[in-house]
């Protein structure tokens, strides 16, 4: 249901005035008049649900190599020259590891060279046809969820 200005703002006032009313009634008001919009900061960070989802079915400790596709394979994505894609990752297991610009490792001892490889990344920005390296401890499934980047 779609609130006026002067809804939203007399939401606001009832909550400013009746501070005593108890934190429960406030918010409860408060929650009945918000304006029915996401700020854009907020927005621009919740990626997009996508179609296109590749998965990787990791054996133990077997580093294997991803292609980020080219956004012409995927139907959804603006085909401008330079699209950046966003792969939001998923794991059935509790670690994984990806490292872009070289073979992802499990470390078994400290890496202080900046060679080591990111653990459970939620989400990364690729260039269009890029390569990563992702690896686990244990065998598990990692699926990646392709979309567009705004940035």
């Amino acid at each position: 249901m779609a609130r006026t200005v002067r809804q939203w703002l007399a939401g606001v006032v009832l909550f400013a005035v009746a501070p005593g009313l108890g934190l429960g009634l406030a918010v409860i008001a408060q929650a009945a008049v918000q304006p029915p919009f996401v700020a854009a900061p907020i927005r621009d960070r919740i990626p997009e649900p996508t179609q296109y989802v590749n998965a990787r079915v990791l054996a133990a400790n077997t580093a294997e190599t991803v292609t980020v596709p080219d956004a012409s394979a995927i139907a959804a994505l603006a085909q401008e020259p330079g699209t950046r894609i966003v792969v939001a990752f998923s794991a059935s297991c509790s670690s994984y590891y990806v490292r872009y610009g070289g073979t992802a490792a499990v470390p078994s001892a400290d890496v202080t060279d900046g060679s080591a490889a990111v653990r459970n990344p939620p989400q990364l920005i690729f260039a269009q046809g890029e390569t990563f390296s992702i690896i686990a401890p244990d065998a598990c499934i990692v699926t990646m969820s392709l979309g567009q980047s705004r940035y």
